[in-house]
């Protein structure tokens, strides 16, 4: 009686010894499996064709003066990152869109007459400049700066020359004096103008 009660002994012996090393690897897997799912939160890749702004709570005015440039990085907790991407960007404009919104802009060149311009414009961020955009504009630099900028300065160089002149015989050299000054201009806050078009112009009847 007593060999037949040894080996079910034994047998108790492993079971609860099995059931130990179970227990103690589920436990490590319950305590790693969130650790890891929170360092991958922490891992983050910034794409070739970005840049990211870091807001911490750690930084002076909450803005790190540091972007993240592309590649893999460890960032705190605590931070929130603002991606920016400074792939070339085109506005066009169409003053026959729909008839509003800022593409509906009449100019006066040199004779007083009322013209359209429909243009694009070819530009980016400046990746190296991004805090400084980030700060002033946040997202909103086109609505709050490339379309107005450029309406400004169109109107102002459409006016030192005749429709004429600005439709036909010196087209290509009202696209050079625009976009000189829109690449001053838009150097000064953080972005890089590659090309600027005009389209059409026509006169408003």
């Amino acid at each position: 009686m007593a060999e037949t009660t040894e080996p079910q002994s034994k047998f108790s012996e492993k079971r609860f010894v099995i059931g130990c090393i179970v227990l103690f690897l589920s436990s490590i897997v319950l305590v790693l499996f969130p650790l890891g799912i929170y360092a991958r939160s922490l891992f983050i890749t910034i794409q070739p064709d970005e840049v990211a702004v870091v807001l911490s709570p750690n930084a002076p005015n909450g803005i790190s003066e540091i972007p993240l440039t592309p590649g893999n990085h460890f960032v705190s907790p605590l931070d929130k990152l603002e991606i920016f991407n400074f792939s070339k960007e085109k506005y066009i404009s169409s003053s026959t869109n729909c008839g509003c919104g800022p593409d509906l802009v009449t100019f006066h060149a040199k004779e007083g007459a009322e013209i359209f311009v429909d243009y694009q414009i070819t530009y980016s961020i400046n990746p190296e400049q991004v805090v400084k955009l980030y700060q002033v504009w946040q997202h909103r630099y086109q609505d709050g700066f490339v379309i107005p900028q450029s309406i400004k300065i169109i109107g102002e160089v459409a006016s030192q020359y005749t429709s004429s002149e600005i439709a036909l015989t010196k087209r290509n050299e009202v696209e050079q004096a625009i976009f000189s000054r829109l690449k001053s201009d838009f150097s000064e806050s953080n972005l890089i103008v590659f090309e600027f078009k005009i389209d059409d112009v026509r006169l408003n009847k």
